[in-house]
């Protein structure tokens, strides 16, 4: 074979915002990802034998290490994703804080029922081999979160990590392997698979118990003929962007911070892009003379500081589909109001906020995947005239989401992502019932003052 055209056993994980080599993630070939099934296979059974309550002293160290080096896990994936700190903050420390901490209270002792029922289970919950696949997003959270309650009730795990963010997957799950290991537990309970798609479709064939995947339509598809060969059973989540709707009867001033999270977090590149924003055209003018004013003060930069709002694009290949998408829209009507441009002055993965309004179902940007810091706003005045019907109303279970909810994430603020490093370990550290006092303190006293600052510096 040529050696020129032979795929190199390696993989180059580069900074998106500088470049900079972080490091180099193997490509993992097919005989590597078997092996990998066949030593979870070796070590599971003596896990799942072990009492419940080792298995959760296993989680509750993750749990404690998660908190106690949440602001170098947060400079993990910021230098990986290109997601801010603050981003990472919101989207994947509270969230890994939140699951785990529900996790480990629903497995305490005094919970659990004295006795197993005598029905037989299914396969879907026995204790085995799980393969999952997670997506080039948010690293912490798409790993932790889904192999906690694996491990928990007795299963090894075997991860296909994108190869957009393997570097940090990796210094990830070795957290967790060396929490196992502390606890005299075998490290390779956890293993990684890297590489491409040759490497996922080798891990989908090579018969673990069952599979989980979360990411495109496309790429589900080979995962999916791969474990066919096995009859594997796959369960999926695919990556769809829901619109984000604005009624007649909302605030619009109220809700342009939640769109904004939910658009520039990542530089737009999160949970299948960018959503289009549908405003009632009674509220039409209003929101975007307050989205124009927020967009237009927010600050492009390195990812590594906590007063950043918007970071690079993971790669460099994702501006010129990005200023397709645009340059459609602005040719059949739209506006640009705030950016609408690269700044290969910060960097070549850079691209600045951006607001679009005017938009209508003929443009591509309604149509395509829009993975960038753009927010499209397209007027509305029947809501059959949507693309769908409207999401239900969000959840609010926990008080630190009331918190995260009516402190306004943009423009970044340090004072932000100092309170709401201080809010999850009060939150999601031992004894949670004990210290959901000193949360609750948080958000009725320290919170009055913070969001009182926040909102006089972005006025």
């Amino acid at each position: 074979m040529d050696p020129y055209l032979r795929t190199p056993d390696v993989m180059d994980c580069r900074d998106p915002a500088t470049g900079e080599l972080l490091g180099e993630v193997p490509r993992m070939s097919e005989d590597e990802v078997v092996a990998a099934i066949h030593r979870a296979r070796f070590l599971q059974p003596r896990w799942a034998a072990l009492p419940s309550e080792k298995r959760r002293v296993v989680l509750q160290g993750v749990l404690d290490r998660v908190l106690a080096t949440q602001d170098e896990l947060c400079r993990i994936a910021a230098h990986d994703s290109g997601e801010t700190m603050l981003d990472a903050m919101v989207h994947e420390i509270i969230p890994v804080g939140r699951a785990l901490s529900a996790l480990l209270e629903r497995a305490r002792p005094s919970v659990l029922p004295w006795r197993q029922s005598a029905a037989p289970r299914g396969r879907h919950s026995l204790p085995g081999i799980l393969g999952f696949f997670t997506p080039g997003y948010l690293p912490l959270r798409n790993l932790l979160v889904p192999i906690a309650p694996a491990l928990l009730s007795g299963s090894a795990v075997v991860v296909k990590v994108s190869d957009r963010v393997a570097w940090s997957a990796m210094q990830f799950a070795e957290l967790v392997r060396d929490v196992l290991s502390e606890h005299g537990h075998p490290r390779e309970l956890v293993q990684l698979v890297t590489g491409t798609v040759e490497s996922g479709e080798a891990l989908a064939s090579a018969g673990p118990d069952r599979i989980t995947f979360v990411g495109t339509a496309e790429t589900s598809r080979s995962v999916a003929a791969a474990a066919s060969a096995s009859l594997t059973p796959v369960s999926y989540g695919i990556e769809v962007c829901h619109p984000i709707i604005v009624s007649q009867s909302d605030d619009p001033d109220h809700a342009v911070q939640p769109a904004m999270r939910r658009i520039f977090a990542a530089a737009g590149q999160l949970h299948g892009g960018a959503p289009i924003v549908y405003v009632h055209r009674a509220n039409y003018d209003r929101f975007l003379r307050r989205a124009s004013a927020l967009i237009s003060r927010l600050e492009l930069g390195s990812p590594l500081s906590t007063s950043i709002d918007c970071g690079p694009l993971i790669t460099a290949g994702r501006i010129d589909p990005l200023e397709r998408l645009l340059d459609d829209a602005v040719s059949k009507g739209a506006s640009l109001r705030v950016g609408g441009q690269r700044r290969d002055d910060l960097g070549p993965t850079y691209f600045a906020p951006t607001l679009l309004s005017g938009v209508d179902a003929s443009m591509l940007v309604t149509q395509e995947r829009l993975l960038g810091p753009v927010m499209a706003v397209c007027p509305y005045e029947y809501l059959d005239q949507l693309p769908g019907p409207p999401p239900g109303p969000s959840r609010v279970a926990k008080e630190i989401e009331r918190a995260m909810r009516a402190v306004p994430l943009y423009p970044a603020r340090e004072p932000t992502f100092a309170f709401l490093e201080s809010a999850a370990r009060a939150a999601y550290g031992r004894n949670v019932r004990t210290r959901a006092s000193a949360l609750a303190s948080v958000t009725r006293h320290g919170l009055a003052d913070l969001r009182a600052r926040a909102l006089e510096a972005i006025r």
